[in-house]
């Protein structure tokens, strides 16, 4: 290829990247229209780790759990006190287990001292799953459900025949 030949690739390239990129924009822009419009006391946005961009949130509860379990497991309560605010028409606030209302550094603090995974606990758990994995990868894994679909024959037996 020549040099005017990816010049000109380079170019159709860049222009598509712009395209997209306003397109983008324009989404952004209608999301955040429809958003104001359907939430304008903008209770959504109040709960935490909600805002122009959905940050992820970790809990030291669910700290030795598969990191997929972890979000799907924050979003579940999330989504609930969600729609409890949206019920009330209150925004989110933060509170300790006994319902005091909180700060965002009192809340962090808690955290911090409350659910701290034990060093020693969550080296265990790194173990264990690497230990699982390298037993996967080796083909080593047990067939714990009959059903289950594995990268091996089965053992079993068909228990009835088929009749064509």
């Amino acid at each position: 290829m020549d040099f005017a030949e990816l010049a000109e690739d380079i170019a159709h390239e860049a222009e598509h990247a712009l395209f997209l990129t306003r397109q983008i924009k324009q989404i952004d822009e209608r999301v955040a229209n429809l958003y104001a419009d359907a939430d304008p006391a903008g209770i959504v946005a109040s709960a935490p780790g909600v805002g122009a961009v959905i940050s992820a949130v970790t809990a030291g509860r669910i700290g030795d759990r598969h990191h997929e379990s972890a979000i799907w497991h924050l979003a579940t309560h999330l989504v609930t006190r969600i729609a409890a605010c949206m019920r009330t028409g209150q925004p989110y606030a933060l509170r300790d287990v006994d319902d005091t209302p909180i700060t965002e550094a009192e809340g962090r603090a808690i955290v911090k001292a409350r659910y701290k995974i034990d060093p020693r606990r969550r080296e265990n758990v790194r173990y264990t799953r690497m230990r699982e994995r390298r037993k996967q990868a080796a083909g080593q894994e047990s067939q714990g459900s009959r059903c289950a679909p594995t990268g091996r024959p089965t053992k079993t037996k068909p228990t009835s025949r088929q009749v064509a």
